[in-house]
C-alpha cells in the first residue's frame, strides 16, 4: 500500500499468493475508517484480474462493495469481453452492478 501525503492518493497493489480473504477483509475495514472521513472514489484497474485471487472471491467482493455509501466505484479492465460477462452475465454477483462505459481511441 502506498501514500502520497501531498496529494492525498492511494495505492494498493496486491501479491498474487496473498490470500484474498485477508486482503479483502482488511482493505475494506480500512476503506470504512477512511469513507466516514471523507467521500472517496476507488478505482479499480485490471478488475478481471481480481477474480484469479480464488474461487467465490466475487461474491465476497460483491458483498463488500454494497456495504459502502461514502464511496464510489470505477472498474477498468483491458479485457473486454471478460468483463462484459462479469457485468452482463446473469448468473455473475455483478450482474448489473455497474453502468458500462466503453472508452474509445480518438483518431
Amino acid at each position: 500500500m502506498n501514500f502520497n501525503p501531498l496529494t492525498n492518493d492511494m495505492s494498493i497493489t496486491f501479491l498474487p499468493d496473498s490470500d484474498a480473504n485477508v486482503i479483502l477483509e482488511d482493505l475494506f475495514l480500512m476503506i470504512q475508517k477512511i469513507a466516514s472521513e471523507k467521500r472517496l472514489l476507488i478505482i479499480f484497474d485490471e478488475f478481471q484480474e481480481f477474480f484469479n485471487f480464488g474461487q467465490d472471491i466475487d461474491k465476497q467482493l460483491r458483498g463488500y462493495l454494497q456495504q459502502f455509501n461514502g464511496a464510489n466505484f470505477v472498474f477498468l479492465g483491458s479485457r473486454e469481453s471478460l468483463v462484459n460477462e462479469i457485468f452482463s452475465k446473469k448468473k455473475s454477483p455483478f450482474y448489473h452492478f455497474a453502468m458500462p462505459y466503453q472508452i474509445t481511441k480518438n483518431r
